[in-house]
């Protein structure tokens, strides 16, 4: 026992045992100190319930009674608050025991501390935000100045060459003739430069939101590529943060990109819509689908480094990103991020914690 305290103590570990009937809990004596509780309290499960945070509670009920009714195990991570206020990250394992007549008798289970890795990992969430603000705001300015001098500059360029025209010999089929490329490679330079420099960051997603940039970059892109893009969000869709717009839109630039890249589909379609404190993207294509894709390409194919890019960005909003795929059946990139800037990972979570129990 001595041993094992030990060995709980260093790896940040408590142990407990809970009989269902009668309703007895008995706890590990590092675990009594992870709850902050003195030797001798009381601990049922009805104080632990308590105890835990409000945001998390209905979720730990129903994991624990699914589990229960189910005598399977069950694991999830839930904030814990101490007799002190103070509250900590715990990890939860637990593997219930069947009687006699094949109902869970008993559960036997472990609690990790795991408050510093959750700290950690928001520190580096977000470093991980700045990082990705300050290069969509390098971005906006880069699209600013190009737009401000080059941008500037050629169209100068083109009012001097229609100055030029009117000086230019009529019967003179030479110098007609290289003005009339001048112009047209003129032409060619500001399409190319107001192109990037929307691609870099559209206006639009700044001065009338998501939708009328998406609306935008749709009818860009079917033109380029000649895919059909149908693009299904509301007229009057409310704006988002800032942060969560460029979200949205990058996925879906890079999602597109993809589809033209490699999926072979004539059609793509973008869905957008809001519902229950949530934002919803999908892009959806009738291609080959991504494990054709990875199989012909290999492991360092372009589109892992963009999906990547696309999963981080979501999760580092707290988000949930995932890529429905199929053989010849196409491909839907899905996204899911919280409205409120500061949505709590656990609730968000949620459906996965409820996957591993």
């Amino acid at each position: 026992e001595s041993l094992l305290s030990h060995a709980e103590e260093i790896a940040h570990l408590g142990s407990w045992e809970y009989d269902v009937q009668p309703a007895v809990a008995r706890l590990s004596k590092n675990l009594r100190a992870m709850y902050g509780l003195a030797e001798n309290e009381e601990f049922t499960r009805e104080i632990y319930t308590e105890r835990v945070h409000p945001r998390d509670r209905m979720r730990v009920r129903r994991i624990l009674d699914e589990a229960i009714a189910a005598c399977q195990p069950f694991e999830y991570e839930t904030r814990f608050i101490l007799p002190t206020g103070e509250t900590r990250s715990f990890l939860a394992r637990g593997i219930p025991i069947a009687g006699p007549d094949g109902k869970t008798a008993r559960i036997l289970g472990v609690v990790q501390d795991i408050t510093q890795s959750k700290r950690a990992q928001d520190d580096v969430r977000r470093l991980w935000r700045q990082m990705i603000q300050g290069r969509d705001e390098e971005r906006r300015r880069m699209a600013r100045e190009l737009h401000e001098s080059a941008g500037q500059s050629l169209a100068a360029l083109k009012m001097s060459l229609s100055r030029l025209r009117e000086s230019l010999p009529k019967n003179k089929k030479l110098l007609q003739t290289l003005w009339r490329s001048s112009v047209e490679l003129a032409d060619a330079a500001v399409q190319e430069v107001r192109t990037v420099t929307y691609l870099m960051h559209p206006p639009l997603l700044d001065e009338a939101g998501l939708g009328p940039a998406l609306r935008w970059y749709a009818r860009g892109f079917a033109e380029r590529s000649k895919i059909v893009v149908t693009v299904d969000i509301a007229d009057d869709f409310r704006r988002a943060s800032q942060e969560v717009e460029t979200t949205v839109f990058r996925v879906v630039q890079e999602a597109l990109t993809n589809v033209h890249r490699y999926s072979g589909s004539k059609t793509a379609r973008i869905h957008v819509w809001r519902e229950g404190g949530r934002l919803f993207a999908e892009v959806k294509d009738e291609g080959c689908g991504l494990a054709v894709v990875t199989q012909r390409a290999g492991s360092q194919a372009p589109p892992g480094v963009g999906i990547a890019g696309m999963r981080e960005r979501v999760q580092h909003l707290n988000g949930a990103f995932q890529i429905e795929s199929m053989p010849g059946r196409g491909t839907i990139v899905r996204v899911t991020l919280p409205l409120n800037a500061t949505a709590d990972q656990v609730s968000l979570d949620e459906n996965a914690a409820e996957k591993l129990a």
